[in-house]
């Protein structure tokens, strides 16, 4: 007995180590591996049995980061016609792949042999869905599915395996056990069915997988899980998962040769930056992924290995006008993760450049610690030190020479005396201070100065604080201060003088005595312009008016008009013009403009850049068919990227705040759609991921067709709002899909139109081409701080093929829609909902945006090309609207609208008597990039890429003209 016992003792023992080999050493019964040395002309050859899997149609195949099937369509389906026996194992069975999935279907497959037709379910499929990967396994012609706990993410590579050993059925995702289930049995097959990778494919059923398939094998028998995650680790390292983003990345220029790149991760980690030059000859745009050569060797790293989840770093020693590759995340990130690799653009740095300070010139001069203590206490107390500073009256120069050291502005200085400029601009020379932004310039005449109005950041004197003389006149000394943040610092270094008194009556309501520690100081400020407008919202206001309520000191011609400045950004900053990108901002003598995946803020006086930004998720295009993706008030900008707003500072562009999407009854991915502002209410919506415009190059992006891809509008499903004071949030609405382009704010409500068909709201797709769009329409006043239906009406447009806009005066409201050859307008009272008329008339063509404007609203009457009406009544007062030509919509000013015009350029059209005057060389882009605010015409460049002219492509700014004749602002040197 005891004998027996030892002998199946010693049995147990010799199959356990068998089956230990077995499973160590197990080979796949097939296997196809998606590289060059396997894909043949219209085949992969299976690594086992050299037989051949067939493709339906030619194929691609990635390379980065390994090799791998680029499923795309029905041309990336691979079929098994006659799989051999070993192929379909009856007992036993183990599904292996690594993929990688760019969008989640209803029924997905990646590997799989089966059908699946009413009662007809039998064979086996490693899969997915919209959120999770699964398995199904037939066992007595039923189907048992198993689907993954965790969702997954596209854009992610995944090393998905199923196993099935006769008494359950387990699934693993990076080498987890994801998910098990009891099942008992033989597999069941079916009769007939087709083996197939990139697909779900049966009989009566074909749903191609879009994404990559780098390896798919089977195994005769299940693995066991230490097997799955050794094949896992021996791969993983080349499949490395992206770092989990809360928030960017993002990056802030310092200086000329460094940046700060910023992001957030979920969870906390090391704090890691790798960085390269992106390769000879490289030259893309930040947010697109490097591929090959481009990708840079990423040599250079920067890290914090103290554990966080708000990050940043600085990198240094950038080259001038360089591209650089970079990623955050890196070696030193959890698990190895990091990002994609995006890239900056260092020609397209801003920063102001640092002095080459030889030796200090002033070290020895009288007074010497006194000034420098003086310029260091005129940056603090006044905090401006971005911009342009004007030294009225130089003295020995030091106190310009301080200025500029201890800032980032740009220094004037100017005098009568032309011996002492001279002998200043030696001085600095020597010293290797002048010319980056220092620079001296003798005039005639202090009392009348060859620079236009409004373009001084900071105004000092020298000669008045140190020597207290008091050079030219206050009247001319505040006509170049800038308006609202601009400050003159005068006085003397003792207790000012009668001198300065009478020297200041003539502006004194605007001087202030203010104690700057060394002495009593006066400081001068001009009022904003009266009459200057604002743009901050996509079309001008919240109202989408598409009118600044700009008074131009009345001028309504190009004639009356005097160039303020020129300066950058130029052509190379933005995309090119024809996607119709998002319009530029303005307010309080700040611009902000969008390029490629990067924003900037510019002194709107003078054309100083103050910071920029390159942020690789933000990007939207053909704004004609989706709302804006930001807006600003008067110290705050908010910024829609994916799925958050951010909330950026004026004056630094530093992230104060990210509000988040409410969070979802569903389990789906989601973005920030429109995104407005009004009596402290911060307006969003929700999109599906992936809904809005970003493509921006070739046919399919020139978004001008009149039906058909391009022309489908952005719709959403949730409204909701935030309190801008406390952050809470005030309400959600969800009832129908809401047409973007037609949320709009006034009189204290949010309106809209929206389409309360129900078989639009079950699609999955939310940028729609469905005419079921335009039935059940409502148009719909919320209250904006309760969300409350304060009243809705059943309407019924014309459908909106081409463009569908709504906006809003205190009044009315007007519905626009453009479709078949015409415009129709619809008017509705703002307090009640009721129609007030309507009308229509034809396009002026159907090309080059002459069927997709965007109608001018004015307190009292609207302006949509070629045609003017009475705002409440409807009566047409004229057919003679400037006629545009060439791509672009208008922009209302008081006394005319700015378009682009005659032969294409920019033009003005006086309303009052139908008078069109342009500009040469001048135009815009091919929507919304040239408007009205701050008492000026401003142009960031927008243009670039045209073809259909030889344009100027720089920024630049329009003021009205004075008697005197005006010059360009002083030039930095950049």
């Amino acid at each position: 007995m005891r004998t027996k016992v030892l002998w199946m003792t010693l049995a147990v023992l010799v199959l356990s180590c068998i089956e230990a080999r077995a499973q160590t050493t197990t080979q796949p019964v097939a296997q196809w591996l998606f590289q060059a040395e396997s894909v043949k002309t219209q085949a992969v050859l299976d690594q086992v049995n050299g037989s051949a899997a067939q493709f339906t149609q030619p194929f691609g195949l990635a390379q980065e980061p390994m090799t791998a099937l680029e499923c795309k369509d029905d041309s990336t389906i691979l079929c098994v016609a006659n799989p051999l026996p070993d192929m379909l194992p009856s007992q036993a069975i183990s599904l292996e792949t690594w993929v990688n999935l760019s969008a989640g279907e209803r029924w997905g497959g990646i590997l799989g042999y089966f059908q699946d037709n009413g009662n007809d379910e039998k064979g086996w499929l490693l899969g997915y869905d919209d959120r999770r990967f699964n398995l199904s396994v037939s066992v007595a012609s039923k189907l048992q599915y198993l689907a993954a706990r965790t969702k997954y993410r596209v854009g992610q590579w995944y090393h998905v395996v199923g196993t099935y050993n006769g008494k359950a059925l387990k699934l693993y995702v990076n080498g987890k056990l994801e998910n098990s289930v009891a099942l008992q049995g033989p597999i069941d097959y079916p009769d007939q069915a087709t083996l197939t990778m990139g697909a779900y494919l049966d009989s009566n059923e074909r749903h191609p997988m879009q994404g990559l398939l780098h390896e798919a094998s089977i195994y005769g028998q299940a693995l066991d899980h230490s097997a799955i995650r050794r094949r896992y680790q021996a791969k993983r390292v080349h499949f490395a998962s992206p770092l989990d983003l809360e928030l960017g990345p993002y990056v802030q220029y310092i200086t000329p040769l460094s940046a700060r790149i910023h992001w957030w991760t979920r969870d906390d980690c090391a704090s890691v930056v790798e960085y390269g030059l992106a390769g000879p000859g490289a030259k893309h745009s930040p947010g697109i992924e490097l591929k090959g050569q481009h990708q840079g060797k990423l040599e250079l790293k920067v890290e914090d290995l103290r554990p966080k989840k708000r990050h940043s770093l600085t990198i240094k020693d950038l080259r001038p006008s360089e591209v650089y590759a970079y990623r955050v995340g890196g070696s030193g990130a959890a698990d190895g993760q990091a990002t994609p690799v995006y890239e900056l653009d260092t020609a397209l740095n801003f920063a102001p450049r640092p002095l080459k300070l030889r030796r200090n010139p002033f070290r020895d001069a009288p007074r010497s610690v006194q000034v420098k203590d003086l310029a260091r206490e005129i940056l603090c107390k006044t905090g401006i030190d971005k911009g342009y500073c004007l030294v009225w009256g130089i003295g020995n120069g030091q106190l310009a020479y301080e200025l500029a050291m201890g800032s980032q502005l740009t220094v004037v200085g100017l005098d009568e005396d032309a011996t002492r400029v001279a002998e200043v601009t030696a001085t600095l020379y020597r010293a290797g201070a002048y010319g980056a932004r220092i620079m001296m310039q003798h005039i005639p005449s202090m009392k009348d100065l060859p620079f236009p109005s409004h373009f001084a950041n900071l105004i000092v004197s020298e000669r008045a604080l140190v020597q207290a003389a008091y050079p030219g006149s206050a009247q001319e000394l505040q006509r170049v201060l800038r308006p609202g943040q601009g400050l003159a610092v005068l006085g003397s270094l003792a207790d000012a003088p009668e001198a300065l008194h009478a020297w200041l009556a003539p502006v004194s309501d605007h001087c202030q005595r203010q104690d700057y520690g060394q002495g009593h100081f006066y400081t001068l400020k001009k009022p904003s312009l009266p009459g200057a407008g604002s743009w901050t919202h996509q079309y001008g206001d919240v109202g989408n008016t598409a009118h600044s309520h700009e008074n131009l000191a009345g001028a309504s011609t190009t004639d009356q008009l005097q160039l303020q400045w020129v300066g950058p950004p130029g052509a190379d900053f933005g995309v090119d013009r024809n996607p119709r990108m998002p319009a530029p901002l303005a307010v309080s003598g700040r611009l902000f403009h969008q390029g490629m995946n990067r924003m900037v803020a510019v002194d709107s006086y003078n054309g100083a850049v103050l910071w920029s930004l390159e942020i690789p998720d933000l990007q939207r295009m053909n704004l004609p068919r989706d709302a804006g993706n930001w807006c600003t008030d008067q110290s705050s900008l908010y910024v829609a990227i994916k799925d958050r707003c951010w909330v950026i500072d004026h004056r630094t562009g530093v992230l104060k705040q990210v509000y988040t999407l409410p969070a979802p009854e569903a389990d789906e991915k989601l973005d920030w759609g429109y995104v407005a502002h009004a009596n402290g209410v911060l307006f969003g919506s929700t999109v599906k991921r992936g809904t809005a415009y970003t493509d921006f190059w070739g046919g399919a992006s020139w978004y001008d067709k009149t039906s058909g891809a391009g022309t489908g509008k952005v719709c959403s499903d949730t409204l909701f709002a935030y309190d801008l004071e406390t952050g809470a949030l005030l309400w959600q609405y969800e009832r129908g899909v809401a047409i973007n382009t037609t949320l709009a704010a006034g009189s204290g409500r949010l309106y809209f139109v929206e389409s309360r068909n129900a078989a639009i709201k079950q699609q999955a797709q939310r940028r729609i081409t469905d005419p079921g769009l335009w039935t059940e329409q409502f148009l719909v006043a919320l209250d904006e701080r309760s969300g409350a239906v304060q009243w809705e009406l059943p309407i019924d447009t014309a459908d909106g093929t081409v463009v569908f806009f709504l906006g809003c005066t205190d009044k009315t409201i007007l519905v626009t829609s453009s479709a078949q050859g015409k415009y129709h307008l619809y008017a509705f009272n703002a307090d009640t909902g009721a129609q007030l008329w309507q009308n229509a008339h034809k396009w002026p063509s159907d090309n080059h945006s002459g069927h997709m404007q965007h109608a001018v609203l004015f307190a009292s009457k609207l302006f949509l090309e070629p045609c003017g009406y009475d705002l409440a009544t409807g009566k047409l007062l004229t057919s003679a609207v400037g006629r545009h030509e060439g791509c672009a919509t208008y922009c209302g000013i008081n006394n005319a609208l700015l378009y682009r015009g005659k032969s294409r350029r920019i033009s003005l059209w006086d309303v009052n008597n139908n008078k069109v005057t342009s500009w040469y060389n001048l135009r815009p882009s091919c929507w919304l990039s040239t408007i009205a605010a701050d008492g000026m015409i401003i142009l960031p460049e927008g243009g670039g890429g045209c073809s259909c002219g030889n344009w100027l492509e720089t920024s630049l700014a329009f003021s009205p003209a004075t008697q005197r004749s005006a010059a360009r602002t002083p030039a930095s040197n950049r």
